[in-house]
């Protein structure tokens, strides 16, 4: 009890704004920490460098596969290039909420100027996790991601990143471990944030469509600072 008060002392109790990274990439994917803490919200942000279509997928410490964005299959995934987009579930809530009681997770991004084919994966309007379920990732997450992505995208070519965090319970990590990833994992120069909302129907060149989520400035807390998950 008396490690976990002291090791949330070092967490800081505000951090800046989500930032993306000073250049450019085809497509980056990061959360607002590397270390998450059981039941608590998980903010996902994803900038890509120009207009195509996107899917961001997550394994979580058992494996298991979940899609954070589109929302459902049928919505708009169409995003503007050099915009910072902040993914959001349903209520307009986090992107997800860590239900894991330890062990790492992934976040996979993935960016196409085509668009991208989700009829295997969905079941009437929504995703279909029995499908994706038989997709278990926990030997080796992001090649077990990637996998799932080819069969989204066939034989147009896509550009990915990946991000990983770790989940905070208490005796689940070692306290050389927690140090390492106490830091807030964006850096760069700050950006302008759109919330990519869960509305109905909602590595190329060039894509077609409207963008999806609007400019907004960083959601912040009464305080004017950004909480942290402490």
């Amino acid at each position: 009890m008396l490690l976990a008060l002291f090791l949330c002392t070092l967490l800081p109790s505000r951090v800046g704004p989500p930032m993306a990274p000073s250049r450019d990439l085809p497509v980056h994917v990061w959360l607002n920490f590397h270390i998450l803490r059981r039941a608590g919200p998980a903010r996902v942000f994803l900038r890509a460098s120009d207009d195509g279509y996107v899917v961001v997928l997550r394994a979580d410490a058992a494996g298991k596969v979940s899609v954070l964005f589109p929302l459902d299959p049928g919505d708009d995934n169409f995003v503007r290039g050099g915009r910072t987009i902040e993914v959001r579930s349903r209520g307009d809530l986090a992107a997800f909420f860590v239900d894991e009681r330890g062990g790492a997770g992934t976040i996979l991004a993935v960016w196409s100027a085509d668009t991208l084919t989700f009829g295997e994966f969905a079941h009437g309007r929504r995703w279909d996790y029995r499908v994706l379920a038989r997709n278990s990732v926990s030997d080796d997450p992001e090649a077990g991601l990637l996998a799932i992505v080819r069969r989204m995208v066939g034989t147009r070519a896509f550009e990915y990143d990946v991000a990983h965090y770790r989940v905070w319970y208490p005796a689940s990590l070692s306290a050389p471990e927690l140090y390492d990833w106490i830091r807030p994992a964006p850096s760069g120069l700050p950006q302008s944030v759109a919330v990519a909302r869960p509305v109905a129907s909602f590595r190329t060149r060039l894509g077609r469509g409207r963008p999806s989520g609007r400019p907004i400035n960083p959601r912040r807390d009464s305080s004017g600072g950004f909480s942290a998950p402490c």
